[in-house]
C-alpha cells in the first residue's frame, strides 16, 4: 500500500487539475484579447512560413516579451487543427509535464515528494489559477517553471551540482521570457545567494544571463535596431499605473493571492500568512526558512517596485507560498491545506 500511495495521489491530483480547467470549458472560455491575439500570431506563422520575432507585449512596460510563448503554443495549434483550446491544452501539458518531472527528479526524497504533491494540489484549486487555466495568456505558464527553479536552487545552495544549476537557470530564464513580472523573484534569489553561498553566485548569474539572452535574442535584436533607427528603445506611450500605493498593493495581494472573496476572511488569512512566515524564519527547518526568506524578499521588492500588483503578477509569490506550506511538518500543513481547500 505504501508503494502504491504516491501513484494514487499523483493520479488524483492530475484528474483534479484537468477537471477544474476543462469541465464545461466551452461555457466559460473567455475568448478575447490575449487569446485572440495569440491565435492570430500562430496563424501568421503558418501562412507566412516565418517565425514571429516579437512575443506578447508586456502589461507593465511598452516592450514585448520573448516569442518563446508562441513557439510553445505552435505544436499544439498544429496537432489540434487550429483549435481555440490551443493555449489551454498547452498549459495543461506544461503543468503536468513539470509536475511529473519533479516527481521523477525527487522520487527518493520524501520531504520533496510531499512538498511537490501539496504545492500542486494548492495551485490546482486556487481560484486565480483556475481562471487563468481557462483564460490562458503567457504569464499563466510560469508557475511550474518557478517551482522547478526554486527547488533546484535550494539543492544548489546545499551542494554544487551542474544539473541543478542548469535546471534552475533555464527554468528561471523561461519564466522571465514569459513574463517580466518574475524579475522580483529573480532578484530575491540572487540576494539570497549572495548571503548563503557566494561561490555559486557568479556562475549562476552567468548561466541565467546566457539562457535569458538566448530566449530573448530576437527581442534584443529588434530593440537595438529600433534604438538605432529612432534613438530610443522605449516608445513614448508609457502604460499608466493607477492606484500605485503600498496600501493598494497589499489590498491587491489579498484579493488575488488569498482570494476568499470576503475582506474579513482575507484579513484573517493575511494574519495567518504573517505568522507562518515568522514561524518559518525562526524554525530549524532549513527548507522552510529558505522559502520564508525568499518570500519576504520577493514581497518587499514587489511592493517597492513602481508597478501595480495585477492578477498575473502574483505567481512568484503564490509559488513560494505553496512550496512553503508543503515544506512544513504535516501536523502544521494539513490544517492549513484544509482551511484553504
Amino acid at each position: 500500500m505504501k508503494k502504491t500511495l504516491p501513484y494514487l495521489v499523483g493520479i488524483f491530483l492530475i484528474v483534479l487539475f484537468l477537471f477544474l480547467r476543462f469541465y464545461h470549458i466551452k461555457d466559460s472560455l473567455f475568448f478575447f484579447n490575449d487569446m485572440g491575439r495569440d491565435l492570430l500570431a500562430l496563424l501568421d506563422m503558418i501562412q507566412n512560413h516565418k517565425p514571429v520575432l516579437l512575443g506578447p507585449q508586456s502589461s507593465a512596460l511598452p516592450i514585448n516579451q520573448s516569442p518563446l510563448y508562441y513557439y510553445l503554443l505552435l505544436p499544439f495549434y498544429l496537432i489540434f487543427d487550429k483549435s481555440f483550446l490551443t493555449a489551454n491544452l498547452t498549459l495543461a501539458f506544461v503543468y503536468l509535464s513539470l509536475f511529473l518531472f519533479n516527481l521523477y527528479q525527487y522520487h527518493t526524497n520524501k520531504i520533496f515528494l510531499k512538498l511537490i504533491f501539496i504545492s500542486f494540489f494548492l495551485l490546482s484549486i486556487h481560484p486565480q489559477y483556475i481562471l487563468q487555466g481557462r483564460f490562458v495568456w503567457n504569464p499563466s505558464l510560469v508557475t511550474p517553471f518557478l517551482i522547478t527553479a526554486i527547488l533546484s536552487f535550494y539543492q544548489l545552495l546545499q551542494k554544487y551540482n551542474l544539473k541543478q544549476l542548469l535546471i534552475s537557470t533555464i527554468s528561471f530564464a523561461i519564466a522571465v521570457s514569459f513574463s517580466y513580472s518574475i524579475v522580483p523573484l529573480v532578484i530575491a534569489i540572487l540576494i539570497l545567494g549572495l548571503f548563503v553561498n557566494r561561490k555559486i553566485l557568479s556562475q549562476y548569474t552567468a548561466y541565467f544571463s546566457a539562457f535569458l539572452t538566448i530566449f530573448n535574442l530576437s527581442i534584443i535584436a529588434y530593440e537595438i535596431r529600433y534604438f538605432l533607427r529612432l534613438g530610443t528603445i522605449f516608445p513614448s506611450n508609457q502604460i499608466n499605473q493607477i492606484g500605485n500605493t503600498y496600501l493598494q498593493k497589499i489590498n491587491d495581494f489579498k484579493n488575488y493571492v488569498l482570494a476568499s472573496g470576503n475582506p474579513v476572511i482575507d484579513n484573517f488569512l493575511l494574519l495567518g500568512l504573517v505568522v507562518l512566515i515568522i514561524f518559518s524564519l525562526k524554525s530549524k527547518n532549513n527548507l522552510a526558512k529558505y522559502l520564508a526568506s525568499l518570500f519576504t524578499l520577493t514581497f518587499l521588492i514587489t511592493v517597492l517596485s513602481p508597478f501595480n500588483l495585477q492578477a498575473h503578477y502574483i505567481f512568484a509569490l503564490t509559488s513560494i507560498i505553496f512550496l512553503l506550506i508543503g515544506s512544513l511538518n504535516l501536523k502544521f500543513s494539513l490544517p492549513i491545506i484544509f482551511v484553504l481547500a
